[in-house]
């Protein structure tokens, strides 16, 4: 019986949106609301089998100083939702989720600085190549990590590292925590969300971590020139 209703449980991760705190106090948001939507349409078709909603945030700043309302108690800030954000956030997000019926509160933040803490306390030894994970919330994400090691003709590592695959990798294993099958959701960007490093994130988290053979499936959405979106699923 339990084993059955694991198999058909979906972990969702409903795009990789970025979030920068400016010196004039706007918020610059990436907003990967065609992730996000797509994402929003699979829930709707598949309700009583999810498990777990994610959206996994990069951020330029500390998340939960900059990001989340200030009236959130430090319990809340511990696994919060897309609720708990701040309004220049969260109702961005708000008009999908309610043309979907999902409730911001069952959409939780994943962030690149807590996913980092993730793997440094489950691996102490982790390289880190480029900066530390206190570092990497002061100073633009993903440029060089991105940049280097990620050609296409060179081959997946089997060793984890605090990278951007890295990162692909240890979210899997958070979503394979919750679900039989996995479903990632993300908008090509030309730094943060590429063909190759998902994939090799992938490749990667099927190496390293005990999935059990849980399906993962990943959508990549693509802006088009003349508007137009373009999704590839593999």
């Amino acid at each position: 019986m339990t084993t059955e209703t694991t198999e058909r449980t979906i972990s969702i991760m409903a795009g990789n949106p970025k979030v920068e705190a400016l010196a004039d106090g706007r918020i610059m948001l990436d907003s990967h609301l065609e992730a996000f939507e797509a994402a929003l349409h699979l829930i709707s078709e598949t309700r009583e089998k999810i498990g777990k909603i994610y959206i996994m945030f990069d951020h330029i700043g500390r998340f939960n100083k900059s990001f989340l309302r200030k009236d959130i108690s430090r319990k809340g800030k511990e696994k919060p939702s897309l609720a708990d954000c701040i309004p220049e956030i969260a109702e961005t997000y708000r008009p999908l989720a309610d043309r979907y019926d999902v409730m911001l509160e069952n959409v939780e933040i994943l962030t690149e600085e807590y996913v980092r803490a993730v793997m440094r306390k489950a691996h102490p030894s982790l390289e880190a190549p480029f900066r530390g994970v206190a570092g990497s919330m002061t100073q633009p994400l993903c440029e060089k990590e991105c940049r280097v090691g990620e050609k296409p003709d060179e081959e997946t590592e089997d060793i984890l590292k605090i990278s951007c695959k890295g990162i692909v990798a240890e979210v899997i294993e958070l979503l394979a925590r919750h679900g039989g099958d996995i479903h990632l959701f993300w908008e090509y960007n030309p730094v943060r969300c590429k063909p190759f490093t998902i994939t090799g994130g992938i490749v990667l988290a099927e190496k390293i971590f005990p999935l059990d053979g849980k399906r993962i499936t990943s959508t990549m959405i693509f802006r088009m020139r003349d508007g137009s979106t373009k999704s590839i699923t593999t």
